[in-house]
């Protein structure tokens, strides 16, 4: 079988580590659906560390320095520093290696100040089976902001006060302090997790939570697939913060938000079910897997350089795209081209 590459369309679209804790391991973001744990591991177990990362920044996880990263004719480099003390205030310019481009968050080829769980941007996916036992440590390693994590999607049948939305069922996790959510896993399908505190979902606290049948319970009614793979889409504001968009939002300036120093008013959007969209400037933005690059001429060369996120499939395979949104204002059309 030949493998080739699958294009995808999103019509309507167009990290210096600040910590005070221990810098953690990341992996880098990996889209195929995995079990975190066997089938017969009566838990599993997880653990996060909720911490600042910016976008487009090298991270040297020994000597606890971040470079910015920039594109030069299509490569990109990372501008490194001398060693302190040196008198010259010059900087050198180093091509990527293969790993660290595996583990910067590129994003949209924009610097963002933004959150992560590990590191990651999207979050760990946590795959597991139906009725096994969670357990996730959050470590809120943040010098400032409060967290909580709501697991959208699940039942919490006789565990009501692990559903993590905040001031509702739990009190938030404060800066320096470590909370343990369990509860079963429960129904079996494509779900995904969230911070439910202020506004940081969108900026890096969110990720995929998958729940598999159990071994032998598998459905039938539907054929086994070659590739099960995560398609997580979401809306992405590089300029301000999310608790800027929100305030904008919630006093309905939304239409003056592109440019609050100039006369540009934007025209509101509508649903397919009438319902008012707020996927106007600056909402353009669209990430696959927390990946975008832009093709337009007025872009920066970061913007039309980072990678975008792909897959590989084979000719007469059966694939299963589990796709969630996990914006706040986007709504999408996505299509298959050429399949």
């Amino acid at each position: 079988m030949v493998p080739y590459k699958l294009s995808v369309n999103i019509r309507f679209i167009r990290f210096v580590l600040l910590t005070l804790e221990i810098v953690h391991v990341q992996s880098a973001f990996r889209h195929d659906v995995t079990p975190s744990c066997k089938a017969t591991d009566g838990e599993c177990t997880f653990d996060f560390h909720i911490n600042y990362i910016m976008s487009m920044v090298a991270y040297n996880r020994t000597s606890l320095q971040g470079f910015p990263v920039y594109s030069n004719n299509g490569t990109l480099f990372k501008r490194t520093a001398l060693p302190e003390g040196n008198p010259s205030h010059c900087c050198g310019n180093t091509p990527l290696s293969k790993k660290e481009m595996e583990e910067i968050l590129t994003i949209d080829g924009n610097y963002k100040f933004m959150y992560a769980i590990n590191n990651q941007f999207p979050g760990p996916t946590i795959v597991v089976y139906e009725n096994q036992k969670v357990k996730i440590r959050v470590y809120n390693d943040m010098a400032n902001e409060a967290v909580t994590f709501h697991w959208h999607g699940m039942f919490q049948s006789k565990t009501p006060w692990m559903d993590g939305t905040s001031m509702i069922s739990q009190c938030p996790i404060l800066p320096g302090q470590m909370f343990t959510y369990k509860f079963t896993a429960s129904p079996t399908g494509t779900h995904w997790y969230h911070s439910h505190h202020g506004a940081m979902r969108r900026e890096g606290l969110n990720g995929a939570f998958i729940v598999l049948p159990q071994i032998k319970k598998e459905r039938t009614d539907i054929p086994k697939v070659d590739n099960d793979v995560l398609f997580m889409t979401q809306d992405w504001v590089y300029k301000k913060s999310d608790a800027q968009a929100v305030a904008e939002q919630n006093w309905y300036m939304l239409q003056f938000s592109n440019n609050l120093n100039t006369a540009d008013c934007l025209t509101s959007k509508f649903t397919y079910d009438s319902s008012l969209s707020t996927l106007a400037r600056p909402y353009t933005n669209a990430l696959i897997n927390g990946k975008s690059k832009s093709f337009s001429n007025s872009s920066t060369e970061n913007q039309k350089t980072v990678p975008l996120e792909m897959f590989t499939v084979k000719t007469n395979s059966s694939n299963r795209f589990r796709i969630i949104n996990t914006g706040i204002t986007g709504e999408y059309k996505i299509s298959f081209d050429e399949v």
